[in-house]
């Protein structure tokens, strides 16, 4: 049996690469050169053996022409044959290195293919040799010249070059194409490179519409990025550590140490700790979760699949921990589960933010002022637009006590984005996420160039930041509809007399429509610091994210929050670098309060945006309300005793606040239709 693979293996290696012809394929005895048929010995020493093991092969061809292959124990290859010229001349024409076919002199004879002959076990070292020698050389044309690892030689006189095929994948090429293969080499092949196919800079920026700024703004949102955008840490770069130079000491400016692992070394994901998506879409592409089946759209949530894990470490995923029984069924996890939030009303929200934090500073500002003047320790409240966020206290020598403060940090900035409260912008919620989930770095965090070491430069300018900062700001705002029944009447009732409005505070009132937009982000404004856009909330944006005016001429940003930070207890307490969760209802500090901590979840468009909480828990309102606890424990537990018909006219009104239907439709059906 493997005398007769050898041979077939042999009579193969006549044969060209390329596809089947129609055309019958007759191999003669005398095809086989005499030297390769001294050295076969025959089946059953008959003289026609060769000529039945050509007729065999014959037969092969005929019944698959993609190729077939042959194979036992010993030895495997694929059988493959060319086409005949045509009578103009234009047969194939391959260029040849020793493993491609060379090109054909334009004539109707078939070229000759070059051969890369590999060791195979069963075949004599001497018959390697002289295959090697015969049709190694790939000048099966005349005129067409050696194709280079597999590239085309060029037309001979009758005919269009063709391309060289390696007949053998070695291990030394795999590893030479994997060196290569993901460089910016190939970035310039068909739908290799750059998904991001125009941009804008920030010296554009004034000379161009609203319109035209969301338009980019929509690109940079629903853009699904690839390496050549700068997908990915790179080399260098880590954003858990972006300050500090990597351990190679060579002051080559990369940043980070030497970027985060890959799951199993596949290049592109983590999905444990960011590097969990090519575009912000993924993550906020559902509109309405309320119907089956759900509403897509560009500025929603997502369901929980989209959730990132942050910053995790360790996960007990098989209940390791649970020897005991109050550790019974229980994943520690000592990183954060999100459960991604809509992004729609961010105009509203943010300047409503801006606005608090200017004026808990001034309040502040004033504190120290009159200390200064009395030479004696002065208290004042910290209460704006109607919320109390406790006290500050003022010192002669210009020292304050923040430790009465509330639900803001000590530098009373007010900071409405990310389920901690941690960015007062969306611009700065933007630059972390980029980084952490895509693995792109923008010049306004890291600095020009390639932080990273990726070969892309400039991954995220200053411009397209910008963009995509103004498109999130002037997008669609949720709405509430008319409370058209009695029970959804009844239920605002409800809502109000049992204390949800503590918290959950339906309207917040600006004094200006006018949104300004600075590179250097909200909280306290530097009045030197010109803004390089505004937008007025009120009449500049598109209808569906206009927000009512008030009569103070600025505008009602019907949020139900109250941007504050609270305590909300052990029961949705998390377990962030550690791994059990804190006893949020006594005494905690640092770490622990963070793990027990959330800002007020804002209302608007409740009723669309199921699942519910920071970690997606709750499959429906009631069960959100129910996993209350903490500062929030006895409004629930006055929701839990109410009679049904209380509760249902609660979760009536709160079905009331809905998200718009179309978001951005005035820019997405003129943007990009889809990457190069």
């Amino acid at each position: 049996m493997k005398q007769h693979f050898t041979k077939v293996f042999l009579a193969s290696m006549l044969l060209v690469v390329a596809p089947l012809s129609s055309a019958k394929i007759a191999i003669a005895e005398d095809a086989i050169p005499d030297e390769i048929q001294a050295l076969l010995p025959s089946d059953d020493g008959s003289s026609d053996a060769a000529a039945q093991e050509a007729e065999f092969l014959s037969e092969f061809a005929d019944d698959d022409d993609s190729g077939v292959a042959l194979s036992n124990a010993d030895v495997e290859v694929v059988i493959m044959s060319d086409g005949d010229g045509d009578a103009s001349g234009s047969s194939s024409n391959s260029g040849g290195s020793s493993n491609n076919a060379g090109g054909s002199a334009g004539s109707n004879a078939a070229a000759s293919n070059g051969i890369q002959v590999a060791a195979l076990d069963g075949v004599p070292q001497e018959i390697l040799d002289i295959l090697q020698e015969l049709f190694g050389d790939g000048n099966g044309g005349d005129d067409g010249d050696a194709g280079n690892g597999g590239d085309g030689g060029d037309s001979g006189e009758g005919g269009e070059g063709g391309e060289g095929i390696s007949n053998v994948i070695t291990d030394e090429l795999v590893t030479q194409f994997d060196d290569v293969a993901f460089s910016s080499d190939f970035y310039n092949r068909n739908g290799n490179g750059p998904a991001l196919r125009t941009t804008i800079t920030q010296d554009s920026l004034p000379s161009m519409s609203l319109t035209e700024i969301r338009q980019q703004g929509a690109l940079m949102y629903t853009t699904p990025f690839r390496h050549a955008d700068g997908h990915g840490d790179g080399p260098g770069i880590n954003p858990n550590d972006p300050t500090t130079e990597n351990g190679s000491g060579d002051g080559d400016g990369i940043l980070g140490n030497t970027g985060r692992p890959t799951l199993q070394g596949n290049g592109t994901w983590l999905r444990l700790n960011g590097m969990d998506t090519q575009t912000c879409l993924e993550c906020h592409g559902v509109i309405d979760n309320s119907v089956i089946p759900a509403i897509l759209g560009v500025g929603g949530q997502a369901g929980i699949s989209a959730s990132p894990f942050f910053n995790s470490r360790n996960a007990d995923i098989d209940d390791s921990d649970g020897n005991s029984l109050d550790r019974l069924g229980i994943a520690a996890f000592d990183g954060r589960a999100i459960n991604p939030p809509k992004n729609l009303g961010m105009g509203g929200v943010e300047l409503a933010g801006m606005e608090i934090s200017a004026r808990l500073n001034r309040i502040s500002t004033l504190a120290s002022r009159l200390a200064n003047r009395a030479d004696r320790r002065v208290r004042l409240p910290l209460v704006a637009k109607g919320i109390d966020f406790g006290d500050i206290i003022a010192k002669p020598n210009g020292d304050l006590d923040t430790s009465n403060v509330e639900g803001v940090d000590g530098d009373l900035v007010i900071r409405p984005f990310g389920r901690k409260g941690e960015f007062d912008t969306i611009r700065g919620f933007d630059t972390g996420a980029m980084a952490f989930h895509i693995g792109m770095q923008s010049v306004d965090e890291f600095g020009p160039g390639d932080p990273d070491g990726d070969g892309i430069e400039d991954e995220l300018t200053t411009g397209e930041m910008s963009a995509l900062h103004i498109f999130l700001t002037t997008s669609e705002r949720p709405f509430q509809q008319e409370l058209s029944t009695n029970e959804q009447q009844r239920g605002e009732r409800i809502f109000n007399r049992i204390g949800c409005t503590g918290c959950h505070k339906p309207t917040i009132n600006t004094r200006s429509p006018v949104l300004e937009y600075r590179i250097t982000g909200g909280g306290v404004i530097d009045p030197d610091d010109d803004p390089y856009f505004s937008v007025d909330l009120s009449s500049d944006v598109p209808e569906g994210a206009r927000f009512e005016t008030n009569n103070r001429g600025g505008i009602r940003v019907p949020i139900f929050s109250d941007y504050k930070r609270h305590n909300m207890g052990s029961r949705l307490a998390e377990s962030f670098h550690a791994l059990e969760t804190p006893d949020c209802d006594n005494e905690v500090a640092g770490t622990e309060i963070t793990n027990c901590s959330f800002i007020t979840m804002k209302l608007w468009g409740l009723a669309d945006t199921a699942p519910y909480l920071h970690d997606g828990r709750a499959l429906s309102v009631f069960e959100a309300i129910a996993f209350h606890g903490g500062e929030a424990q006895r409004e629930r537990d006055r929701f839990l005793n109410l009679s049904e018909g209380g509760q249902n006219a609660l979760l009536a009104y709160l079905g009331t606040l809905k998200n718009p239907v179309n978001p951005n439709q005035d820019v997405l059906n003129q943007v990009q239709l889809g990457p190069n």
